[in-house]
């Protein structure tokens, strides 16, 4: 396995979490199209893929910690959505600071009630960080769960995971 350092890993699982991002808005867009020609009408199953839920690119995140952490075992998997986060706290506090109040921040990076060019936070910035968290997720689960060989008693005798 080779070692990389802890700013290469960091950023490895931010793009990652990016890319995870990218594939699971195709894979919504695809279930979508696939939906409104086939499906019954059912506004339910379109609210789970829509905003502000995003359902498909979270799907996407959680696989893509899974596999991609049983590729590169580190530990910087489950911090990947603190860059997000940060990057989504200073867009919110940027528009609560230069609206009309923080209740037009909330409609742009999180409610359903964003209009036109306001949803581009939802896309670009919310979405985005809830895909890293559930990265970072599916890193935990391979992480506390993926490691165990069937009947084995101890844990931490299945493979070498790096603290960073």
């Amino acid at each position: 396995m080779r070692r990389f350092s802890l700013w290469t890993n960091l950023v490895l699982h931010m793009i990652l979490s990016y890319a995870a991002y990218i594939l699971g808005c195709i894979g919504t867009l695809g279930f979508v199209a696939v939906h409104r020609l086939f499906g019954p009408d059912s506004s339910f199953i379109i609210r789970l893929v829509e905003e502000p839920v995003w359902m498909g690119p979270e799907i996407a995140g959680v696989a893509c910690g899974i596999l991609t952490t049983r590729k590169i075992p580190t530990k910087l998997a489950l911090i990947a959505w603190i860059p997000h986060f940060l990057f989504l706290a200073n867009s919110v506090w940027s528009d609560c600071k230069h609206s009309n109040g923080c209740s037009a921040a909330w409609d742009t990076f999180f409610g359903p009630h964003c209009g036109a060019t306001e949803c581009l936070g939802q896309l670009l910035v919310t979405a985005p960080f809830y895909t890293a968290v559930a990265y970072s997720c599916g890193s935990f689960i391979f992480l506390a769960l993926g490691r165990r060989k069937p009947g084995d008693k101890n844990p931490q005798t299945d493979g070498a995971v790096s603290d960073f």
